[in-house]
C-alpha cells in the first residue's frame, strides 16, 4: 500500500501475525524531524489501518512500534561513530494487533512463531472495503 508519502508492508518473516510496517517514501533517520503536515498524513493512515484491522480481526488490542535513530552523541575516542547516522538509519513504525500470546518455544529460544504468513494477511486486508 503506497499512501500520500508511506509505504506500508507487511514485512517478510513478520514475527506477529497481520504485522504491518509503516516508512516514509522520502528517508528519514530521525522520527522526531518529522513535519507537522506529515505527522498529520500518517495519523490519517493509522486511522485507516487500525479501521481495516478492527473490522476484519473483531477489535483487537494493538502493539505500535517506533524504531527511529538513536540520539547523535559524541563518544571518546570514537569521534566518527555517528558520523553516517542520517545516510544509514531509517525511521518505520509497526503497527500489529494482538492475536497471539508467547509460547514455551518463543520464551525458551527467542524464535517467533507466526501463524498467519504475511502474503495471506496482506491480502485478507485489501480485501475489505475501504469505509
Amino acid at each position: 500500500m503506497d499512501e500520500d508519502g508511506y509505504i506500508v508492508f507487511s514485512p517478510w518473516a513478520a514475527t506477529r501475525p497481520f504485522a504491518l510496517r509503516i516508512v516514509p517514501e522520502r528517508h528519514a533517520h530521525d522520527f522526531c524531524l518529522t513535519s507537522e503536515n506529515d505527522l498529520g498524513r500518517l495519523a490519517g493512515l493509522l486511522r485507516v489501518l487500525v479501521d481495516r484491522l478492527n473490522r476484519g480481526l473483531n477489535k483487537p488490542s494493538y502493539r505500535l512500534l517506533l524504531v527511529t535513530s538513536p540520539p547523535e552523541q559524541q563518544r571518546p575516542h570514537q569521534t566518527d561513530l555517528f558520523a553516517t547516522l542520517p545516510w544509514d538509519w531509517h525511521w518505520y513504525l509497526e503497527l500489529s494487533p494482538c492475536l497471539t500470546r508467547e509460547t514455551g518455544i518463543e520464551q525458551a529460544t527467542g524464535i517467533a512463531v507466526n501463524p498467519v504468513p504475511p502474503e495471506e494477511a496482506v491480502t485478507f486486508l485489501r480485501g475489505l472495503a475501504p469505509c
